[in-house]
Order: C-alpha cells, then structure tokens, then sequence
C-alpha cells in the first residue's frame, strides 16, 4: 500500500535472533514480537546452548535470576526489547538492499524488475477492490465493512500487527494478499457482480488460485537473493493485474 519499496517486506516475517527460525514448535509462523520472545524463552528454559548464549550475551546475566526463571513469560517479557531491535535492525537492512536493488535497475527491462512493477500494481489494485466492494456493501457507518467484511482472524492479526510497528496505519494497511484472499473467498457472492460487469468468466476457484500464485512469485522476486522469474510468470503477472485492474476500476476513474 505504501510507496515505499520497504512495504515490500512483510510485517509478520519475524526472526529469532539466536537460530533465525520464523517458525514456532508447531512450525506455524511467528506472529509478532511476542511469538518469538517465547520461543527464545522457551529454548532457553529447555537448556539450549545458542538460546541461553544469545541471551546472555544480550540481555545479561538477569537471565538466569529465580524470579526470572520461574515463569516463561516474564523471561519473554525480559527478551521481547532485544528481540525487536534484532528484528528491526534486519528489516532496515534487508529494505535497504531492496531498494538498493530496485533504485539501481529501474529503468531496465530485467524480469526481475518487471515482476516487482507488476506485483506492486497488482497489490495496490487488489487492495483498492476489496476495500471498494466493502464499502459499497456494508454501509451502516462505523466502519462496518471493516467489521462485518473481514473476517475476525484477520482483524485480530491487523490490530497485532499495528501494535507492533513503530509507525502506525489504518488496520487495513495491515492486510497481506493471503488475507485478501481469505476476505474474497469468505464474501465472494459480494465480489461476484464485479467479475461479471467486466465479462471475466473466471471462477472464484481460478482467481483464489491466482492470488496463491501471485503472492508465491512476490516471494521469490522481493528476496535479496533474487532468483528467475520466468517469461510465463511476467505473462501471468501482467495478465492478472490486467484483470484486478478493471475490477477495481471505479476508484481509478
């Protein structure tokens, strides 16, 4: 949503800073701050040599303190500022190199640089239509298409996301193109009308599948080590956006 090349970098791509995991025992995906302060905290209870070495080296010797260690969730609460600054310094890096990437080959025509203009259009549009058919929808104030559209999974997620970032949008700055893609498949006899009025016969099966494979390549191409984008995925990107595009329409008039 924003126009800085660092809105690229997702808010949940949380690390911990001692194994560099984004991943909890469960192997679901940190869901912020917290999530990895636990882990950590968590290792560290179980004995974990690189954990309890990271931390100590951290934090300090408070770690190993009774009142510490007696509950996970304070140790959590002792980590949680160390494990921000690690996550936070890595972003500012990882943006950087984004940046550093994209400013110097703007104005080339390399696959790479093409899929990041196709997708960042394409985020915008798909943004821009799902909010629109929203708010044409539920219009009893009080920012009813927030609550009644988007499922409460995701409003939670948002409201976490926003209390973990240092410069604080609308809730709806927080969505993802999975969480687009939830909101569209839990409200598609409201997105429906709109794929008929621009005569688009795909279904909601194909376009729910497109976002999936629209946000697998968006992976690929906003790493820092960049890989192929292929001739096909240009085509599917521009031929997507293409869609999204007319969908969302009305606000671009």
């Amino acid at each position: 949503m924003s126009g800085d090349y660092s809105s690229f970098l997702s808010i949940t791509d949380w690390r911990c800073p001692a194994c560099n995991t984004n991943t909890n025992s469960l192997g679901n995906t940190f869901s912020g701050l917290t999530a990895v302060a636990l882990h950590v905290a968590g290792k560290i209870r179980t004995g974990d040599s690189n954990h309890k070495q990271w931390a100590s080296n951290i934090v300090g010797i408070s770690i190993y303190d009774p009142t510490v260690n007696k509950s996970i969730n304070t140790l959590a609460d002792e980590l949680q500022q160390a494990v921000l600054e690690h996550n936070r310094i890595r972003h500012e890096q990882l943006s950087a190199k984004i940046r550093e990437l994209v400013e110097a080959q703007l104005a080339t025509d390399e696959p790479h640089v093409r899929a990041y203009r196709h997708i960042k259009q394409l985020e915008t549009s798909l943004h821009e239509f799902v909010q629109d058919t929203l708010q044409e929808t539920f219009v009893g104030g009080n920012d009813s298409w927030w609550t009644d559209g988007i499922p409460l999974d995701i409003r939670k997620k948002c409201a976490n996301r926003r209390e973990e970032d240092t410069h604080r949008e609308e809730l709806y700055m927080y969505t993802d193109l999975i969480d687009l893609k939830s909101i569209i498949e839990k409200n598609w006899k409201l997105f429906e009308p709109k794929f008929r009025r621009i005569g688009t016969k795909i279904s909601k099966n194909e376009f729910l599948h497109d976002i999936d494979k629209s946000n697998d390549t968006r992976r690929r191409v906003m790493h820092p080590i960049r890989k192929d984008v292929t001739t096909d995925e240009l085509t599917f990107l521009k031929d997507f956006y293409n869609l999204v595009y007319r969908l969302a329409l009305p606000r671009n008039k």
